[in-house]
Order: structure tokens, then C-alpha cells, then sequence
């Protein structure tokens, strides 16, 4: 009997190691001593007793003779004792179940092969994203396919596409030097008309030019220091400020051609003080001017910085141009202008006179009067004399 109580222990203590190893690899607590103790309590003793010491069982060498070995019979006790045992696959069935329920992802590594059956069938949360969809959903090649962008944008679109940003870089125009305005192309009316006084550009003409550039003031002696300094322009070097510099014609043109420009037709020079849209006598307009229009007519001792006044700006932003300083131009004097052929004056070439040292400046200065300061004023003076120089104001080619 006591063989026979020690058979049974050894199998339910074996069950209950089973459920802790269960227990605590899933964190699933199974009672299996709850059905030991209810369906073997008749023959099981209490755990206590089943502490029992190999000492204590007999060995078979050691049975009396006379006393029966045979341990059938009591074995069908403890078979039947077996069937109340819960089976050990439905342990295994309500501990797949309960894993179900709380989806853990572990395994135990000691569980049987169905327990791997389980997880495979394992249903992922709604909330879940599936990866790898969402990774085919940002390809970029497959995105392309699944909208169909050959269909949306086919290659005329591109092509049509270049020539609007084509057209738009031609639409923004010719660029100017810093320190340059532009004067577009276009016609203007050159010259005077009769009921002005005094009138020596009569009369008035309608003159075609192309676009070009003007320095936006006149040249300040700083900046021809540096020709000089650069051994273009012949000296004297004149001093380090912004007052506008006064040479004679042959220095103009070298500075000019320094810079990458030439000196302003007296066509140039005019257009770029009235511009095209009326014939004003002044930059600003038809308003008389006084000391707050510039430095002329005995407002100032002497010249003044160059840009000092805005109020006399022109329509295309150039400065200074009836006022502070006379401008040499490219032209040589003659009494009239000549008029324009049948087709009209467009872009006239600049008169020279090799025979004679008169030239044309433009523009009014510090002893000018009013009358004089209009932008159709022409002055002749000497080109070779240090004693009548003039200002530079050049033009430059549009980039």
C-alpha cells in the first residue's frame, strides 16, 4: 500500500510541476493540486505524508516470505485514481485559451508543439499596422503606378512646363550693372518746341532707341581715384570723397571705357532725363524747380555729393541730371540737329568733328538758372581745356 501511495504522489507532485512551469512561463495560474485533492482524497494521504523516504519503502529482497507480491489490484486502484487526474492536453487546451484572451507573444519553451499551432493563428489588434503594407504604400515607384501619373502627366506637360519658365526668364528683361538704371527700348521725343524759351533744339523729333544703361549719378572723385590708382586713368589723382570729379573729355572716355561702358549720345543723355511718355522740361516734370530740386542756380558755393537729392530724379531713377555738375557726351557741337530721315531716327551714331574742339555737354550745374536747367539744354564747351571740364556719367551695354 505504501508503494502504491507513493506512485500516486510522484505522478500528482509531477502534475503540479508541470502547471508551475506553465505558471510561470505565461504568468497563467492552474490549480491542478485543486483537482488532485478532489478526486483522490480517498486514497492520497495529505502532503505532508507524501514526504516519504526511500528508506522507508521495503525493498523486494526484504518481503517475508509468505506475503503476496503481486501489486495488480492495487495498481487498478491507482488507475483509477489516474482517471481523476485532469489530463495533461487539457491543461494544455485551457492554457492556450487563456493565452488567446490576454495575447501574450511568448511561448513556453517546453510546451508541446501545439502551443506553436497557436501562435501562428494569432489574430493581430485592429489598431496594429501591417508593415509591410505600409511600407508598399510609400514606394515611391509603385505610388507612382497605383495613381496612374503617366496618365495625369503626360510628357507635353513637362515640355510646355519648359517653355512657361522659358518665357518667364525672358519676361524679366535686360539687367543692369550695380550702380546703373536701365532705360528701355522705345522711342521719346528729342528736343524743343517753339513756344519754349529759350528753344535751340527746335525742332523736336521722335527718336528709337534700344535698351541700355546709365550710371544712376554722376561719377564721384572716389571712384576715379581708382582708375588712377589702377594706372588707366591719367592723374591727378583726386581726393577720397563722394564729390563728382571734373576732367576733360579724353579722361571721361578712359574712365568710361575702364568700367566697361562708353560715354551717353547726347539721344542717350536726353532720354534718360525725360523719359517717354511726354516732353517735360524737368526730370520730375514741368514743375520750376528751386534749391530743394538740386544744386544750381547759386544755391550751392560749389558742387555737393553726388545723389544728395532725390526730388530730381528722372522717370528711370537717374539723378542729378539738370543740376551739381555739367556731363560730357560723345558728341561734337553743331549749331541744329539734323532730322531724321523718312524712316524715322533710330539709334543715331554720335557726331564727331575732328576739326573742331568744341563739344556738347549736357545738363545744368551750380551757376546754371532755371530756363537752363531743362534736360533739353545743350552747352558747348572746349574739349582739350583743363579750364572748362565737365562731369562723367556713362552708359553700359544691358546684361
Amino acid at each position: 500500500m505504501r508503494a502504491t501511495t507513493l506512485i500516486v504522489t510522484v505522478l500528482v507532485f509531477g502534475l503540479v510541476g508541470c502547471g508551475e512551469v506553465v505558471d510561470n512561463d505565461l504568468d497563467i495560474v492552474i490549480d491542478v493540486d485543486s483537482h488532485a485533492d478532489a478526486d483522490v482524497s480517498d486514497d492520497v494521504p495529505d502532503a505532508p505524508d507524501a514526504d516519504v523516504d526511500e528508506a522507508d519503502v521495503p525493498e523486494s529482497d526484504d518481503v517475508p516470505d509468505g506475503v503476496a507480491t503481486d501489486a495488480e489490484p492495487e495498481v487498478e486502484d491507482d488507475a483509477g485514481a489516474e482517471d481523476a487526474v485532469p489530463d495533461v492536453e487539457d491543461i494544455q487546451d485551457e492554457v492556450e485559451v487563456d493565452t488567446e484572451a490576454e495575447d501574450s507573444p511568448d511561448v513556453p519553451d517546453e510546451g508541446p508543439e501545439d502551443a506553436y499551432e497557436a501562435e501562428d493563428v494569432i489574430e493581430p489588434d485592429d489598431g496594429a499596422p501591417d508593415l509591410p503594407d505600409v511600407a508598399e504604400d510609400f514606394a515611391p515607384d509603385e505610388a507612382t503606378e497605383d495613381v496612374g501619373v503617366e496618365d495625369t502627366a503626360p510628357e507635353d506637360t513637362y515640355e510646355a512646363e519648359a517653355e512657361a519658365e522659358a518665357e518667364a526668364e525672358v519676361d524679366t528683361g535686360p539687367t543692369c550693372p550695380i550702380g546703373s538704371v536701365l532705360v528701355p527700348a522705345g522711342t521719346f521725343e528729342m528736343g524743343c518746341e517753339a513756344t519754349d524759351y529759350p528753344c535751340y533744339e527746335y525742332p523736336p523729333r521722335t527718336v528709337y532707341l534700344s535698351a541700355y544703361c546709365i550710371d544712376e549719378t554722376e561719377v564721384a572723385n572716389r571712384w576715379y581715384r581708382e582708375c588712377v590708382v589702377a594706372g588707366v586713368c591719367p592723374a591727378p589723382r583726386p581726393a577720397d570723397n563722394m564729390l563728382p570729379v571734373q576732367v576733360v573729355l579724353a579722361a571721361a572716355e578712359t574712365f568710361c571705357s575702364w568700367a566697361g561702358g562708353s560715354l551717353p549720345t547726347e539721344a542717350q543723355w536726353e532720354k534718360a532725363a525725360r523719359g517717354s511718355s511726354d516732353m517735360r522740361h524737368y526730370p520730375w516734370g514741368d514743375t520750376v524747380p528751386d534749391c530743394s530740386y538740386g544744386c544750381n542756380y547759386y544755391c550751392c558755393g560749389e558742387a555737393e555729393e553726388v545723389g544728395s537729392y532725390s526730388r530730381n530724379a528722372s522717370p528711370y531713377g537717374a539723378l542729378d541730371m539738370t543740376s551739381n555738375v555739367k556731363e560730357w557726351t560723345t558728341d561734337s557741337w553743331r549749331d541744329t540737329l539734323p532730322a531724321c530721315s523718312a524712316g524715322g531716327c533710330v539709334d543715331p551714331a554720335p557726331y564727331w568733328n575732328a576739326a573742331s574742339t568744341s563739344h556738347v555737354a549736357r545738363g545744368g550745374f551750380t551757376v546754371t538758372s532755371f530756363e537752363y536747367a531743362r534736360v533739353t539744354q545743350r552747352l558747348m564747351i572746349n574739349r582739350t581745356s583743363v579750364d572748362t571740364p565737365a562731369g562723367i556719367r556713362c552708359v553700359y551695354p544691358t546684361e
